[in-house]
């Protein structure tokens, strides 16, 4: 930093006052201790009990200090990253817009998935990717729900949505679904096709009823490529009660064209 027109005490009290600043930062991120083994994103209703859910562009990610020993007993070690993320909609949480920083850990050992970070930082996320992250608080910051691996975010296939945003009265399950199951702004068919294979098991693991509503709407409405994976997204979702429920009759119909 260079600063003119200052006294050499202005000087020295800036500076101690970035200081200061940085070693309260450190102290913070020092108190973040990683997960115990076998936490995991909540595949369930029980999405509804965490805090802070936003949607962001990863901007990049980065570790933060030395590696920790494991406090659960693991005989390996972890390393805290920080990810810079561009905000872009708030689902659940008190979250200013704009960038902020978010903390995970990655195991040091981990098992062959695919892991959170960018590819510079061994990840498996690209710059700008568009990631829906699930967080809570932690001495003071924002870290991820469970550690090391990508399944601990879902990625956003289906582009930039400029106006959802939180809303209390409805269910954060049927929100998710409107993210990940909804026309992005300049979205081509191919890319929400592939949102439809991508993301409606996850959707329909928070919110059956409404994604299988979503998909029946596809499915009539769609063009080809999008009807298509409507399809299998049904037949997948709904096992064999697809083939069997009178109600579907017509669906399967289109299905078939």
């Amino acid at each position: 930093m260079f600063v003119t027109g200052l006294s050499i005490r202005a000087r020295a009290t800036l500076a101690l006052a970035c200081c200061l600043g940085f070693t309260l930062a450190c102290e913070t991120t020092q108190k973040l201790k990683p997960y115990p083994p076998f936490i995991d994103l909540p595949r369930s209703s029980a999405i509804g009990s965490i805090p802070v859910i936003l949607v962001g562009q990863v901007i990049k990610t980065m570790k933060v200090g030395s590696p920790q020993t494991d406090p659960w007993g693991r005989t390996h070690s972890l390393q805290l990253h920080k990810a810079a993320v561009k905000v872009e909609n708030v689902l659940r949480g008190k979250v200013q817009p704009g960038d902020i920083d978010l903390y995970y850990f990655r195991d040091l050992q981990p098992v062959g998935m695919l892991q959170l970070g960018t590819v510079p930082d061994s990840g498996s996320w690209n710059e700008g990717d568009r990631e829906m992250f699930f967080l809570q608080s932690d001495s003071g910051r924002l870290r991820t729900v469970c550690d090391t691996y990508a399944h601990c975010v879902l990625p956003v296939y289906s582009g930039h949505h400029d106006l959802l945003q939180a809303n209390a009265n409805v269910w954060i399950g049927n929100t998710i679904t409107d993210i990940l199951l909804a026309r992005g702004q300049d979205t081509s068919d191919q890319q929400m096709a592939k949102a439809i294979g991508k993301s409606s098991g996850p959707c329909y693991e928070f919110s059956p009823a409404y994604t299988v509503d979503k998909l029946k709407q596809f499915v009539r409405t769609g063009s080809a490529p999008i009807r298509h994976e409507a399809c299998v997204a049904l037949a997948n979702v709904e096992g064999s009660w697809f083939d069997k429920d009178p109600q579907l009759e017509h669906i399967r119909s289109l299905c078939r064209l």
